[in-house]
């Protein structure tokens, strides 16, 4: 939409079968991410798909595709000053049972790493931990927010990670009650 709210253009993000938008960011480029969840053919697995589009003409001029044995649920998309794109979820292990996950690919789109995260007191049994939410400081630092915990106690940690842009691990800080915590969103 342009400033006036009139229709500039419009583009399906289609990858297969029953997509669902989740997120979409701005690049430091001026382009746009546009992410959603989708299962492939009619496959109960679920995959992670992002299309970057022009912002003025609305042409993607990327597509990413992130597959795996297991379904992929995706949460929340940014990208840093060199265009990096970066996507936080969980990466179900069961049906019932995940661990956080954050995601790297450059901006020419090629897969870069993956971190994978669960709270540790809650290590056995179904867990259901995901990030729900990310954001990246000009350094490159990337910063996400979400929670876990066991099914069978229902009990849930809510938790803030700081990994570098190579995908270490450079901080963590958790939030807990023994209750249901969770972190939404960080800005």
């Amino acid at each position: 939409l342009s400033p006036s709210l009139s229709l500039l253009w419009i583009n399906v993000v289609d990858f297969n079968f029953y997509d669902r938008a989740v997120d979409m960011d701005f690049t430091a480029g001026g382009k746009i991410l546009a992410m959603v969840n989708h299962n492939s053919s009619s496959s109960i697995i679920r995959n992670i798909g992002v299309k970057r589009l022009n912002k003025v003409t609305g042409v993607i001029d990327l597509s990413i595709n992130f597959t795996s044995t297991y379904s992929k649920t995706a949460n929340a998309i940014s990208s840093d000053v060199s265009g990096n794109i970066y996507m936080c979820g969980r990466n179900w292990l069961t049906s019932s049972s995940s661990q956080a996950m954050l995601v790297k690919y450059s901006s020419a789109g090629t897969y870069q790493w993956a971190s994978y995260y669960a709270y540790p007191t809650y290590s056995t049994g179904p867990l259901t931990d995901q990030f729900q939410d990310i954001i990246i400081d000009n350094s490159g630092n990337v910063f996400v927010a979400g929670g876990g915990g066991n099914v069978t106690t229902s009990l849930r940690e809510a938790y803030v990670r700081k990994y570098s842009p190579t995908g270490s691990l450079t901080g963590s800080h958790v939030y807990s009650t023994l209750g249901n915590d969770d972190i939404r969103f960080i800005n």
